[in-house]
């Protein structure tokens, strides 16, 4: 499923991946604008977190003509007020022209600075928008309650909930809900290489699930420990099979019964109305 959000075979609207200190979705989002730049015709990048050379350094350098970087570290924010635009809604909408993908380093920041539905708000507008094509965000789930994070995963149309497995390994849980209303949910791992390319995405498998069988060992017999025997000699079993149990017959008796119906001469056989002889 991951491979195929990445490609762009499954549409979906608005992706908001979820990630924590151990386990940084930002390599995932790396290779998603890389994707993005090479299948659409614009890419607007929002950074947060991490200044625009940080980007233009990882990826190809003609993707910078095709990636219109907004940093968000220029403005300061008013937030107590709420008179500055901290999701730089402004820049963006002038700045779309024709199909367009947005992606959102961090959205950890604005939510910080200002109220969760108004950030709502304004990705509500960005995704309705008949331009944009995807809207990619991603938020820090150690640092929100689970009621922002209740908020943005009603707006998506995927999640993608990053755990780490490794330095260069990352488990993914994907809940992903297609256009017909059908919701997929899968796991995955994905591993990158030394530049923090992804190098495989297969479906997860835990390497610490055992076979109970290799854990068990040999069978251990409970009643050698004990003080008393508690174990029948082969003599004692024949003997035992030997006693005669009460209540049981030994001997089959040749009676049989059997039923006879007998039937009544007043009884009504006209199977058309078979209550007819009711008198109610």
């Amino acid at each position: 499923m991951l491979d195929d959000l990445l490609a762009g075979q499954e549409k979906s609207k608005f992706i908001l991946m979820q990630d924590a200190a151990d386990g940084p979705g930002r390599y995932l989002l790396l290779n998603w604008a890389r994707n993005l730049y090479k299948r659409v015709g614009k890419t607007i990048l929002v950074c947060y977190e991490r200044p625009p050379q940080y980007f233009t350094e990882w990826l190809p350098k003609d993707a910078t003509g095709r990636i219109t970087f907004i940093d968000g570290n220029l403005r300061v924010p008013a937030s107590s007020e709420g008179g500055c635009d901290i999701l730089f809604e402004k820049e963006i909408t002038e700045a779309i022209s024709g199909p367009t993908c947005i992606l959102f380093d961090s959205l950890t920041l604005p939510i910080l600075l200002r109220q969760v539905p108004q950030t709502c708000a304004v990705l509500h507008r960005l995704i309705t928008n008949e331009n944009v094509l995807q809207v990619l965000a991603l938020i820090h789930k150690d640092i929100h309650d689970q009621h922002t994070c209740d908020l943005l995963s009603s707006l998506a149309t995927s999640i993608v909930d990053v755990s780490p497995v490794s330095l260069l390994q990352h488990k993914h849980n994907i809940r992903h809900c297609r256009v017909t209303g059908k919701v997929f949910k899968t796991v995955e791992s994905v591993t990158y290489d030394s530049e923090l390319n992804v190098k495989t995405i297969t479906p997860w498998t835990s390497t610490t699930d055992v076979p109970a069988s290799s854990i068990t060992g040999p069978q251990v017999d409970p009643l050698a420990k004990l003080s008393f025997n508690l174990s029948l000699t082969e003599t004692e079993k024949e003997a035992r099979s030997q006693v005669k149990l009460p209540y049981i017959k030994d001997i089959e008796t040749e009676i049989s019964s059997r039923i006879i119906y007998q039937p009544d001469e007043a009884d009504d056989i006209d199977d058309e109305d078979p209550d007819e002889d009711l008198d109610i």
